[in-house]
């Protein structure tokens, strides 16, 4: 039958990080939107294939400051969300944190 637009089979994302000194940490991140049908799924032309996104990560702690470093769609691989809206290719965030 028909599904609501927002709704999407499967969401899924996984880290993988390696230790190379103590207290830093880089890796891998992969996302994956399972295919869906962001209108009428009973319209065959409507239906969104798989998507996979790569992405990595770096971050360092030391006492009770923390930095990282993440790079995401690093394929540059643009598409368009359930209302057809784009979104964007390659982002990244930088974070700062502190505990007190």
């Amino acid at each position: 039958g028909n599904r609501p637009a927002w709704q999407s089979a499967v969401r899924a994302h996984a880290e993988a990080f390696w230790l190379p000194v103590d207290g830093a940490r880089v890796g891998p991140l992969l996302d994956y939107r399972g295919p869906y049908f962001p209108g009428d799924a009973n319209i065959a032309v409507a239906r969104r294939d798989a998507e996979w996104e790569w992405g990595a990560h770096a971050g360092y702690a030391r006492g009770p400051v923390r930095t990282a470093f993440d790079l995401r769609n690093l394929g540059d691989h643009t598409a368009r969300d359930f209302a057809y809206s784009p979104r964007s290719g390659r982002s990244w965030a930088f974070t700062l944190s502190l505990t007190l």
